[in-house]
C-alpha cells in the first residue's frame, strides 16, 4: 500500500476512532436485533486491534472498510454506528477535545471498582485484562503522558486524518515531533529486533520501554509489564534475569491478591527453575516436587522437559494424557476471556487449540517409541487447521508449525528428502511463524540437508553445512563413558549377559547398572544424549576399534531400551549385533539378537535403519552359513540388493 502505515504503539486518529467504536459498544443500548452487528462490529475490531487489517489512511477509508464488515446486517443498526462515530468524532474541533474525550467518554470503557455497587446491570465494560481492556489501557497511558503541546499534535493529527488531507498528514506525520518520542522509538526497535532475530537490541529496548511505562503505570499493569519482561529473559535465555524479575512480579501480584498473576507466575518460576538440570536420573530420582500443570500449556511444557531429562516415555504419556483430561474438566482449564458478549464459538475453538498443542508432543514422544502409525495421527491433529481461520490461536499456529517440522523430519528419514525441504518452504509453513518456532523452523531446514548430504557422501555440501546452517545432528559431544568397566574384557562379558537375558526376554540388571554409572553433559536432551553415543561407537567401529566401541553402544541400547525410545534402541541393537557378529567374530549369537528386531526395523519409516538392518542381516547370515550352498547364497544376495537399493531415495 502507497499510504503510510501506523507506527507500533502510536496514537492516531484511527486509534481515536477504534476507542470511540469501543464506546459505542460498553454505552450505547440497543435491542437484541442488534447483536449480530455488536458480534461483527467486535470481530473487526479485534482484527484491526491485532493487525490482521491494513492501517487506514483516512476516515473515508476507515468508514468504508467498517461498512464491508457489516455489510450483512441491518442497514439501520449499521447507520446508528457511523452516525455516532462521525458525532463523537467532531471533538476534534473544539479546544481541548480528546481531553474530554477521554476523560469524559472513554472513562466509561472500563469499570471503577469504587462504584461497582451502585452501576445498573445493564452496564457493560471492557475487563481490565482482556484483550480490549489491555488496548485501551495502554492507549490511555500514552495519552497520559503527551504534554500539553503533544497533545494539540495529536489532535490536528486526528482532525487532518478525519478529513482525509493526504498532504497534510504526511507533513504531519513526517515532521519531528511527538510520533518520535523516545518510548515509541524502543517499542519500534523492540519490534524490529525480535522480527530480525536480533534478540540483544529487542532485550535492551523492552527494557527501555519498561522504563518508560513501568513508574506511571498501576500495580496490576506494572506486575503484568514485569512478567511479560520475565518471560521474554527466559526465552532469550536470560534465566538469571528471569528469576530477578519475577520475583518482584510475585510481590506486586501478592500486594494486589491478584490470584491469576501469582499463578502464571508460579508457572513460570517453575519453567526457570526446570531449566538446566545436570544428570540423567533414573525414574525413582527424579520424583517431581512440583504440583500438578494448572493449564495445557504447562502440561506439555513439563512432559517435554520430562523427555529431555530421562523419563520413561510411556510414564511421560500417561502423566500428559491425565493432566489434560483434569484441566479440560475443570472451570478454571479455559481462560476467561471474553470481552463482553458470550462468544461460545471462540470458547470451543479455544479448547482445540489446547488439544492441538498436546497433539505435537504426543507425536514426538510416540515416534521417538517407534509408534510411527500412532505419532502420524497425532501430527495430523495439529497440523489440520488452517491458519487463515480468524479462529485460529497463535498457540495452535505454534503447534501446526511444530507438527509440519516434525513431519519433514519423518519424511527425510524415508529418504523423500525433496517432499520434506516443499512442506518447509510451503508458504503455509512459513507465513505463520511465530518467533518461538523460527529456530526450531530453521533447525529442521539444516538437520533435512544434513541428513541427505551425509547418507550421499556429500563431504563439500557438509563442510559449507557446518559453516553457514548448523544442525542439531551434527553436535559432537564426546560423551565420557571410558571408565564405567575396568577392563575392555568386562565389556564382551556385558554384551554376552544381555544376550542370554534378552533369550529369557527378562531385565538385565546389571547393564541397567552399568548405564547409569557414568553422567551425561547437562546440555543434551534423551534422544541427542543417545544418538551422540551411536555416534561414537559407529565412529570407533569404522576406525576398527570394536573393543572400545561396544561401550557406547551398550549405554546407548540400555538407556534406550529403559526409556522406551524403540527407534534408538532398534538402531542401538543393529550396530551391536554389527560389532559382535562382525568386529568380534559371534556371528551366532549375533544373528540370534538381531532375528527379534529386524522384523521392527523393516517395517519402520526410517530407509537408513532398514538398509543398515539388512545389510547385517545378510553378512551374519553368510558368516553362520557353513555348507555355502546355492539357495543359502541366493537368500544373503536378495538380502544384500534390498539392502543397496533402499539405501538413497529422491
Amino acid at each position: 500500500m502507497d499510504a503510510k502505515m501506523s507506527l507500533p504503539g502510536e496514537l492516531d486518529g484511527e486509534a481515536i476512532a477504534i476507542l470511540v467504536l469501543f464506546h459505542f459498544h460498553c454505552r450505547v443500548q440497543q435491542t437484541d436485533d442488534a447483536q449480530p452487528c455488536r458480534k461483527r462490529l467486535l470481530l473487526w475490531l479485534m482484527d484491526k486491534v491485532y493487525g490482521e487489517q491494513p492501517s487506514s489512511p483516512s476516515f473515508q477509508v476507515f468508514a468504508d472498510e467498517l461498512k464491508i464488515a457489516l455489510a450483512s446486517e441491518d442497514d439501520g443498526q449499521a447507520q446508528i454506528v457511523f452516525d455516532y462515530l462521525a458525532n463523537m468524532l467532531s471533538f476534534v474541533d473544539i479546544p481541548d477535545g480528546l481531553t474530554k474525550l477521554f476523560d469524559e467518554k472513554f472513562s466509561m470503557i472500563l469499570p471503577n471498582y469504587e462504584q461497582m455497587g451502585v452501576l445498573n446491570t445493564s452496564d457493560i465494560f471492557f475487563e481490565r485484562r482482556s484483550f480490549f481492556g489491555l488496548y485501551f489501557r495502554r492507549a490511555r497511558l500514552v495519552f497520559d503522558s503527551l504534554d500539553l503541546q503533544a497533545r494539540n499534535e495529536l489532535t490536528k493529527s486526528t482532525r487532518t486524518w478525519r478529513e482525509g488531507d493526504f498532504d497534510r498528514l504526511d507533513r504531519a506525520t513526517s515532521s519531528p515531533g511527538w510520533q518520535h518520542d523516545a518510548r515509541l522509538s524502543a517499542f519500534r526497535q523492540y519490534q524490529l529486533g525480535l522480527l530480525r532475530g536480533d534478540y540483544t537490541q529487542a532485550k535492551d529496548n523492552m527494557e527501555k520501554l519498561f522504563d518508560f511505562f513501568a513508574p506511571g503505570a498501576d500495580h496490576e499493569l506494572h506486575q503484568y509489564t514485569l512478567l511479560h519482561l520475565a518471560a521474554f529473559h527466559l526465552q532469550s535465555g536470560s534465566h538469571p534475569a528471569a528469576r530477578t524479575v519475577l520475583q518482584e512480579a510475585i510481590s506486586l501480584a501478592r500486594s494486589a491478591n491478584d490470584h491469576e498473576c501469582i499463578l502464571a507466575c508460579e508457572s513460570l518460576m517453575n519453567r526457570i527453575l526446570g531449566v538446566g538440570s545436570s544428570l540423567f536420573s533414573s525414574s525413582d530420582r527424579m520424583q517431581r516436587h512440583m504440583g500438578p500443570p494448572k493449564t495445557v500449556r504447562d502440561a506439555s511444557w513439563q512432559a517435554q522437559q520430562d523427555r529431555h531429562r530421562g523419563r520413561p516415555l510411556t510414564t511421560i504419556v500417561h502423566d500428559l494424557d491425565n493432566a489434560v483430561q483434569l484441566t479440560e474438566s475443570t472451570p478454571h482449564g479455559m481462560p476467561s476471556l471474553q470481552i463482553s458478549l458470550e462468544l461460545m464459538d471462540d470458547a470451543k475453538r479455544r479448547d482445540g487449540n489446547a488439544t492441538a498443542e498436546t497433539a505435537v508432543e504426543l507425536a514426538q514422544m510416540w515416534s521417538s517409541s517407534g509408534q510411527g502409525a500412532l505419532a502420524a495421527v497425532y501430527r495430523q491433529v495439529s497440523c489440520g487447521q488452517d491458519t487463515n481461520s480468524n479462529s485460529v490461536l497463535d498457540s495452535h499456529i505454534d503447534a501446526r508449525t511444530m507438527g509440519q517440522c516434525q513431519e519433514a523430519w519423518k519424511l527425510a528419514e524415508q529418504g523423500r528428502y525433496q517432499q520434506a525441504l516443499c512442506l518447509l518452504i510451503s508458504p503455509q509453513t512459513y507465513k505463520a511463524h511465530s518467533f518461538n518456532e523460527h529456530q526450531e523452523w530453521v533447525t529442521t531446514m539444516a538437520d533435512v540437508l544434513w541428513l541427505r548430504a551425509r547418507r550421499r557422501g556429500e563431504h563439500q555440501t557438509l563442510r559449507i553445512l557446518s559453516e553457514k546452517l548448523p544442525s542439531r545432528k551434527q553436535r559432537s559431544v564426546d560423551i565420557d563413558v571410558e571408565e564405567a568397566v575396568e577392563a575392555p574384557t568386562a565389556l564382551v562379558n556385558l554384551a554376552l549377559q544381555h544376550l542370554e537375558s534378552n533369550a529369557r526376554g527378562s531385565v538385565n540388571a546389571a547393564l541397567d547398572e552399568f548405564a547409569n554409572s557414568f553422567k551425561y553433559p547437562s546440555e543434551l536432551s534423551t534422544e541427542e544424549r543417545i544418538e551422540s553415543l551411536l555416534v561414537k561407537a559407529r565412529n570407533r567401529l569404522d576406525g576398527q576399534q570394536p573393543m572400545l566401541a561396544l561401550l557406547p553402544a551398550l549405554s546407548a541400547l540400555s538407556e534406550a531400551k529403559r526409556l522406551d525410545y524403540g527407534h534408538l534402541a532398534r538402531t542401538s541393537t543393529v550396530l551391536l549385533a554389527e560389532t559382535l557378529g562382525l568386529h568380534l567374530l559371534l556371528p551366532r549369537r549375533a544373528l540370534t539378537l538381531l532375528e527379534r528386531e529386524v522384523g521392527s526395523c523393516l517395517v519402520g519409516q526410517d530407509v537408513e535403519l532398514r538398509a543398515q538392518a539388512r545389510w547385517t542381516y545378510a553378512r551374519l547370515l553368510l558368516a553362520c552359513s557353513t555348507s555355502k550352498t546355492d539357495e543359502e547364497l541366493h537368500r544373503v544376495l536378495q538380502w544384500m540388493t534390498a539392502a543397496e537399493q533402499g539405501e538413497f531415495c529422491d
